[in-house]
């Protein structure tokens, strides 16, 4: 028998006014890009890209962890290089703030994270793109247990599902 679950992130931030947004996938990492939210997803399904993101992110000049990627935000919708701060995060990197999902099956736990524990097997699938949200997917497979994952970026809000 095949179970299928959808795994709810622990994040939801609110934003307004967001005219564009972009996703991709780049070596197995998936990217999301609107006007005030950058995030990057690792190819286990974890938060914090292990590539840096494409040219056209803010992000993608950050020095300090290769121009990788796990979630920054430009709160004061203002520019990302205007106010102070100018914008918040990486949240996720370089992986002192700890990010990422488990399963317990038949008394064992499986765990993805952005240090690099990979129990769970799977990977970016693709992404959509619609006039209204952009959609990274990510699927996995452990013990029996399909897990599908969707980080999506809507235009008057962030919402990872």
């Amino acid at each position: 028998m095949r179970k299928s679950y959808k795994l709810l992130s622990l994040i939801a931030f609110s934003l307004f006014s967001v005219t564009a947004a972009e996703a991709q996938v780049v070596s197995g990492n998936g990217f999301l890009k609107a006007d005030y939210i950058e995030a990057g997803i690792r190819p286990n399904g974890a938060f914090g890209s292990t590539v840096a993101a494409p040219s056209n992110y803010f992000y993608s000049t950050n020095t300090n962890f290769g121009g990788r990627l796990g979630f920054i935000s430009d709160v004061g919708k203002d520019g990302w290089t205007v106010g102070n701060p100018a914008y918040i995060g990486d949240y996720f990197l370089p992986g002192t703030p700890y990010e990422g999902f488990a399963i317990q099956a038949n008394g064992t736990l499986y765990l993805n994270d952005g240090t690099g524990r990979n129990a769970i097997p799977g990977s970016v699938t693709g992404f959509t793109t619609t006039d209204i949200s952009q959609t990274v997917q990510w699927i996995g497979n452990i013990a029996g247990v399909r897990i599908r994952q969707e980080f999506t970026v809507e235009k008057h809000r962030v919402l990872f599902l």
